[in-house]
């Protein structure tokens, strides 16, 4: 299968600049690397700190972008790259992922649950709706949803009391950082379609820079032994979020990340 690497460049409930510098640089690495050039979607625009509401009706014209670019893409049928700057951006890739793939499981490694609703939630940041948002659990205007019982949110270890509640009404898999290993995953993949969603701060402060870290997380060795172990003919694509770069000094965490994206490749 073929891939193609698109990169976001829009706000998506940015609140630094950084990110939307993270998945540049994770763009044009991963494509040279990978031999490919890079698919940009969108123009870059400040970050801001506003509240759910505000966030997503100004980045709905990215979200359709993004979703038209991807779908274009997952209509030749190549297996998808993506970096982003902020895990709300699969508000617009994960219902294009379920209608090309209706039986797909999204692995949404994430050291959050990212499963509050706009009622549940105390910050009111988009991002922390996200999984909840393509669930079907809150109305975000999305044209295709996923169930819940195809969620497997991997690594979260930072999940308020609110959205444990939810996540566990609707039976969502969450799998803490010690269990988190081929054998404990793979059992709950068999052979359905894979979508992969990595938000940095998923590993331990020191990996690779994230924008929300918090202690506890995956180590990078975890995180690799996942990638190896998952069958390459079932992943159909690979979204990469939250990499926070003040500038293309960041050799060391994009080795990293090159590295990791190898590991799933082969």
């Amino acid at each position: 299968m073929d891939i193609s690497l698109l990169c976001s460049q829009g706000r998506v409930a940015d609140r630094t600049d950084d990110t939307l510098a993270g998945s540049r640089y994770t763009a044009q690495h991963l494509a040279a690397l990978l031999g490919k050039k890079e698919i940009t979607v969108g123009q870059l625009s400040p970050a801001e700190k506003d509240k759910w509401p505000e966030s997503l009706d100004k980045a709905r014209p990215h979200l359709e972008k993004m979703a038209a670019a991807l779908s274009q893409e997952l209509s030749k049928n190549k297996r998808v790259i993506l970096t982003t700057s902020t895990c709300p951006t699969s508000l617009a890739t994960i219902p294009e992922v379920v209608k090309k793939y209706p039986d797909i499981k999204l692995l949404w490694f994430d050291g959050h649950g990212d499963f509050n609703t706009p009622t549940s939630s105390d910050s009111g940041y988009l991002g922390g709706m996200v999984v909840s948002a393509v669930c079907g659990v809150w109305d975000a205007e999305l044209d295709a949803t996923i169930p819940p019982e195809n969620v497997i949110i991997v690594g979260a270890h930072d999940i308020d009391a609110a959205e444990q509640i939810l996540l566990e009404q609707h039976r969502v898999r969450v799998i803490p950082p010690a269990h988190v290993k081929p054998e404990t995953i793979l059992p709950l993949i068999g052979d359905s379609p894979i979508w992969i969603h990595v938000d940095w701060d998923v590993l331990e402060p020191g990996n690779v820079p994230a924008e929300y870290k918090v202690k506890g997380g995956i180590t990078l060795e975890q995180l690799r032994a996942i990638f190896r172990a998952l069958p390459i003919d079932q992943v159909k694509g690979l979204e990469l979020a939250e990499f926070s770069a003040q500038d293309d000094d960041n050799q060391p965490w994009l080795n990293n990340i090159e590295t990791l994206v190898t590991d799933l490749l082969n």
